[in-house]
């Protein structure tokens, strides 16, 4: 629990949520770490895009739930991360290890 000095300053119930995040956070990091770039281009069926794709929409719901809990407003209809991050692994771990953060910094 990276978080977990917070817990004085932020409610049980969003502490859980950060705890939860933090964890699938690592899960997504992870995966990426064992993947290659050409890996990200890969389909899993009809009509579900390249993995890249997936992975960027993480990041995109990632980055608006951080912005969330700064500006206290959902907003999903913020402009999307760049399309060239779906084929770079490095790209994405970088711009995940941003993500996390920015979520440390907001909290």
């Amino acid at each position: 629990m990276a978080f977990s000095c917070l817990q004085d300053r932020i409610s049980p119930t969003l502490q859980a949520m950060v705890d939860r995040h933090r964890l699938h956070h690592g899960l997504i990091v992870d995966v990426l770490k064992r993947l290659s770039d050409e890996h990200l281009g890969f389909t899993c069926g009809m009509g579900m895009g390249i993995l890249g794709k997936q992975f960027r929409h993480i990041a995109d719901v990632e980055v608006s739930y951080t912005e969330a809990l700064r500006t206290k407003r959902m907003d999903f209809a913020r402009p999307a991360i760049d399309h060239p991050l779906e084929s770079s692994k490095r790209g994405f771990l970088v711009f995940l290890h941003s993500v996390e953060e920015r979520l440390r910094l907001t909290l």
